[in-house]
């Protein structure tokens, strides 16, 4: 009687235990989905923000990249061009290679990205596809938290014939700078922008 109770706790322990498991599969793949829906909503919503800023502005300057860029500041005019920030956090070099036709308006790109794409084969290849896809003059700046990423991004841009701004952030917490690093770089990339309107 007992070995038979001993079974049946057995079985149900067992049957409860392959369901607990079965269910913790199910919310880690809906995470994973919610985790991803939730990029795409906010690359879209982003998207569309850019887009209309650009419609209404006649040759800005724009600061192109991911979420090292979207909470960068400048100035809402530079050179006496509007400024446009076209950062999208979570963006990679290859997304935003695809919509780099968005900005053929632009009299300046300024491409502040790679910190998705640390530690990736295709990083200069990537990299220099964003820069050449950007037909109008672009700049790359190397402000990732990756000092070898950085000497990737210089590597790339000179690879493109493109012109750097090696001005790089003072300190990160994680791959985002910190508040202050941003108001020192924000500070340095004024004076850096006026002086690439002035040639």
């Amino acid at each position: 009687m007992r070995g038979a109770i001993a079974w049946t706790m057995i079985t149900v322990l067992l049957i409860a235990f392959v369901a607990s498991f079965s269910e913790l599969q199910r919310m880690r793949k809906r995470f994973a989905e919610v985790a991803r829906h939730t990029f795409h909503d906010h690359a879209d919503i982003r998207l569309t923000v850019i887009k209309t800023a650009l419609a209404q502005e006649r040759g800005p300057i724009v600061l192109l990249g991911d979420s090292v860029a979207e909470m960068g500041r400048l100035p809402s005019q530079l050179c006496g061009k509007p400024v446009v920030n076209a950062g999208i956090g979570g963006a990679t070099l290859s997304e935003l290679g695809r919509i780099a036709k968005e900005f053929d308006s632009a009299s300046l790109v300024i491409v502040v990205a790679g910190s998705n794409d640390i530690g990736s084969t295709s990083f200069e290849q990537d990299y220099s596809q964003l820069l050449d896809a950007l037909q109008r003059r672009s700049i790359a700046v190397p402000a990732t938290s990756s000092e070898a990423t950085n000497a990737r991004i210089i590597s790339a841009a000179k690879g493109s014939k493109k012109r750097v701004l090696d001005i790089r952030f003072s300190e990160f917490d994680g791959l985002h700078p910190t508040p202050k690093a941003y108001r020192e770089w924000g500070g340095k990339m004024v004076d850096a922008i006026s002086g690439e309107c002035a040639k």
